[in-house]
């Protein structure tokens, strides 16, 4: 049965103010907590094509923060309320969820790690772009 935005209103106007009893508030909790331990049947769940916040926030899920710098081997630390050891993605290998295309690097290394030519020509085509854009508003203003 598919319901008219109208007929939706209409439900939520008369919900609006009643409350739902504890033993309810319970099982719409315990449902729920069901469904999202499954990732898969997490409405949000984006499955392969999540994007680079999404991945790093599996990566701290799953793996843990990053303990050690894996080419120079620092112990990371909390500094200014940021992790010093970093989740970086290796060299020819697709963001994705897999724990062995990524590394742990400290700030420093992994600075040194992705600092190629490819990696400045894109920095410097963003910043282009970035200017550009900046550049039309101010003309549209």
């Amino acid at each position: 049965m598919m319901r008219t935005k109208e007929h939706n209103k209409k439900i939520s106007n008369a919900l609006k103010g009643k409350t739902k009893s504890l033993s309810h508030r319970k099982n719409i909790s315990k449902s729920a907590k069901k469904r999202m331990t499954i990732p898969e049947n997490n409405p949000n769940y984006k499955g392969d094509k999540v994007g680079y916040i999404g991945i790093h926030i599996w990566l701290i899920k799953v793996y843990g923060l990053a303990k050690h710098c894996e080419k120079c081997l620092k112990v990371g630390k909390k500094k200014n309320n940021k992790w010093t050891i970093e989740w970086a993605l290796r060299h020819g290998y697709v963001c994705e969820r897999k724990r062995e295309n990524f590394i742990k690097l400290c700030k420093s290394c992994h600075r040194k790690y992705d600092n190629t030519k490819e990696w400045r020509e894109n920095i410097s085509k963003s910043k282009r772009n970035k200017n550009k854009e900046n550049k039309e508003e101010n003309l549209n203003e």
